[in-house]
């Protein structure tokens, strides 16, 4: 999972239409062609390069709306990567974190 800026551009799904910030793209292999555009995922973080990375010992979840498909750059991991807005990623994990293990519910 990856942290992102604030500001998505235009997303596959929603094109410029403002979704606001809690807000994720998902990697290539489960966005099925656009057929996971708006639903919810539940995150929660699990663990990250060091011990003070999620915020609640790891019981803090975040919403997040599907908005599009991730680019290899934000998602460049083989198995399933969620690109999630700045503002939702610090709801889940400190600041200056980068990568985390996430727990994902739809």
């Amino acid at each position: 999972m990856h942290r992102v800026n604030s500001v998505f551009a235009a997303s596959s799904c929603y094109g410029n239409v403002d979704q606001g910030t809690m807000i994720a793209k998902i990697g290539e292999e489960f966005y099925r062609e656009g057929y996971e555009c708006g639903k919810k995922f539940y995150v929660r973080c699990i663990e990250g390069l060091n011990t003070t990375t999620c915020r609640g010992d790891g019981t803090n979840f975040v919403t997040v709306k599907i908005v599009g498909l991730c680019s290899s750059s934000e998602c460049p991991s083989s198995s399933f990567s969620i690109s999630l807005s700045k503002e939702a990623f610090n709801k889940i994990a400190y600041p200056g974190q980068r990568i985390i293990r996430a727990e994902l519910e739809v």
